[in-house]
């Protein structure tokens, strides 16, 4: 037997009392679940046990989504329109998951759609994030910067050919994004001159990495800089003093080495060229090398206890930057 949506809830509403037996759910659990059960009666068009669950569970959907969407209406919510389209637009989706999966298509021959009211909650919810993304940006500051981005992005999403939206995303996209300077990092020992070429390739590389995930914080060199013609919010200098090695031992050929120094790490704001974060690490590194190669090879020894300092220096930088509302 086919039933419809409008006897299929009447009829568990009453059966069940809206006893313990009524499925009750969260909102993220109905998507879950009634998947979990389309897919059983799929494998199995006679199980009972998931139709019978199916049943109840997806009129508990249709009772749980009107009621959340009669609750946005009612109230003052600056995000009602947006919020709206996606309850609609989730239920939706659960409903097609019963339309296109034809063992439960005969259990709920016409599962409920809000297509008609879709369109024009759609429009609203448009102009809703339009609204809300223009009165962020033009209050300032990089954390509101980063509001108005995603309302013009969920704006665009709805409606793709949303011109004026894509302008205001860029737009916020740009005032959100916090631009670094990774100086080319400094080496004083009175033995030798020391190059970081290494170690900055190293230390811009693990900076990307650790906030690749994050469209807000990009990473540059000097040369990136001039290139693209770039102004940085923030410089990062690292300097390395106090650089001093003592020989430890030899060993079957080979030769200790004890490196001492300090990794000092500066952070200045490009707009106010005032330090906000300064911090030193000291540290010590054992080399360990051939004796042939020891007197031609302090570069490859110095490279070593930079590159050693990497993951620490990285992670002093990481927990800042998150930890500072940029």
């Amino acid at each position: 037997m086919r039933i419809s949506t409008s006897v299929l809830l009447f009829f568990f509403a009453v059966l069940s009392g809206f006893s313990s037996d009524f499925v009750k759910l969260q909102k993220s659990d109905y998507p879950k679940q009634i998947n979990e059960l389309t897919f059983r009666l799929s494998c199995d068009p006679d199980d009972r046990q998931a139709a019978k669950k199916l049943l109840k569970t997806y009129s508990s959907a249709l009772v749980y989504y009107q009621k959340e969407i009669d609750r946005l209406q009612s109230e003052t919510d600056s995000f009602k329109w947006t919020k709206t389209y996606d309850l609609m637009d989730e239920l939706n989706e659960l409903s097609n998951e019963i339309r296109y999966n034809s063992s439960a298509n005969r259990l709920i021959c016409e599962p409920r759609f809000y297509d008609e009211e879709l369109t024009e909650v759609k429009q609203k919810a448009v102009q809703e994030l339009y609204d809300l993304g223009t009165k962020a940006l033009n209050s300032g500051g990089v954390q509101r910067a980063r509001q108005a981005y995603f309302c013009f992005e969920k704006a665009v999403k709805l409606r793709p050919a949303f011109a004026e939206g894509k302008q205001k995303l860029q737009e916020a996209k740009g005032k959100a994004t916090i631009r670094i300077l990774i100086d080319t990092p400094a080496a004083y020992a009175s033995y030798k001159n020391l190059y970081t070429v290494r170690f900055h390739e190293a230390l811009q590389n693990k900076l990307q990495s650790d906030f690749l995930l994050d469209q807000f914080v990009l990473f540059y060199t000097a040369t990136e800089f001039k290139q693209r013609k770039l102004v940085q919010d923030w410089t990062v200098r690292i300097s390395f003093i106090d650089i001093f090695m003592e020989n430890a031992a030899s060993i079957d050929n080979s030769k200790f080495v004890y490196v001492n120094g300090v990794a000092d790490i500066k952070i200045v704001s490009g707009k106010e060229d005032r330090t906000i974060f300064d911090r030193r690490i000291p540290t010590q590194f054992i080399w360990k090398g051939y004796l042939p190669n020891y007197g031609a090879d302090l570069q490859g020894i110095f490279d070593s206890f930079m590159l050693s300092m990497t993951d620490q220096i990285t992670n002093t930088l990481s927990d800042f930057i998150k930890m500072s509302n940029y």
